[in-house]
């Protein structure tokens, strides 16, 4: 009985590391960081010792990412920009915040669609001339973009603020770090990981079990679970979003958020869930925009690899183009007169 039971044991054993062989070897079970080139990265049981979500000020670095490199420049203030110059009464300054993809990872300085929107808006008028200022911060989302906003970004005057998510900022980031509860004490504490995490962290069998078996998603989450918080996320970022118009408005500004779908949705041409759909209805009073319906009509059919990058799932400089282009023309669709210039 004991032989039998080492037998078992040892072709136990042979199973699990000839199954974790092969599943390093074929890639399934990497994550976002791995398959870029990083180390795994848990977004659990994190402590900050700020509640501003920024770039090490004053550095710059080459951002080499397995499919693209460019030089990632970081101002005074931890953005991804230049440093803002005095302006003239003749100038106006926009200002926009997200994340990564208003950063605009995967498209190098002038080819984010900030910058797109900027020269567009600046070729519709002699008289006026405008600024974006972009605060995009890659990991960002609006818990940290209300605090940014009402503590920094508010006494730059801006006339306009547009606020760019998608739907990373009510699942993904709210799963990990919760609401305005993570800040604490001048702190960001995000949420504790499950007990296992440490064992998803080093074996892939593991992974593979929680991920396809379990279905957590890498979420380390159950699909239930995983929707309960997505509805929760839903509310709370809203709840973010107004105190966010709340400051603009008191400064004399106008915020304009924009909802739009990771690039592979429209790969894919794969529409929101219903209970999604009614929690982005809910939003408001502020202007809003859900270029969803826009962006599939301009990206779906193509070519995916001609407007984003398969690994790194960001847009390239064509897609923020494309991005760009959504947002400025369903603004003047929806809002007319929004940017203040006539529209084509």
């Amino acid at each position: 009985m004991l032989i039998v039971l080492k037998r078992i044991l040892l072709w136990v054993g042979f199973a699990f590391v000839l199954s974790e062989i092969l599943l390093r070897f074929t890639g399934h079970q990497k994550t976002y960081t791995e398959i870029n080139g990083g180390e795994y990265l848990s977004m659990y049981g994190q402590e900050y010792p700020t509640e501003h979500w920024l770039h090490t000020p004053n550095t710059t670095n080459r951002f080499n990412g397995v499919e693209f490199d460019y030089e990632h420049a970081i101002n005074s203030q931890g953005f991804r920009e230049k440093e803002l110059a005095t302006r003239s009464d003749s100038t106006r300054l926009v200002i926009t915040l997200g994340d990564s993809f208003t950063e605009g990872v995967g498209a190098p300085y002038d080819s984010t669609w900030p910058r797109f929107i900027e020269r567009r808006l600046n070729e519709q008028s002699d008289e006026i001339k405008t600024v974006i200022y972009n605060a995009g911060i890659m990991g960002s989302d609006p818990f940290y973009q209300f605090k940014l906003f009402e503590d920094k970004l508010s006494k730059l005057n801006p006339e306009i603020v547009i606020v760019a998510l998608n739907r990373g900022d009510f699942q993904d980031d709210y799963f990990y770090r919760g609401g305005f509860s993570r800040f604490r004490n001048g702190k960001v504490i995000t949420k504790e990981s499950p007990w296992y995490e440490p064992l998803f962290r080093i074996s892939h069998v593991v992974r593979f079990f929680v991920n396809e078996v379990l279905a957590q998603g890498g979420y380390l989450l159950g699909a239930q679970e995983r929707r309960q918080l997505t509805i929760e996320g839903l509310d709370s970022v809203n709840v973010a979003l107004r105190a966010l118009n709340s400051v603009a408005v008191r400064n004399g500004a106008r915020m304009l958020v924009v909802y739009y779908q990771f690039p592979v949705d429209y790969c894919q041409n794969h529409e929101e869930e219903a209970y999604i759909l009614e929690g982005l209805d809910k939003w408001g009073p502020y202007k809003n925009l859900d270029l969803s319906k826009r962006l599939s009509a301009a990206l779906y059919g193509q070519d995916c690899e001609s407007y984003h990058w398969p690994k790194d799932k960001h847009f390239n400089s064509r897609g923020y183009e494309i991005m760009a282009d959504a947002i400025y023309h369903e603004a003047e669709a929806k809002y007319p007169g929004f940017w203040g210039t006539k529209g084509d």
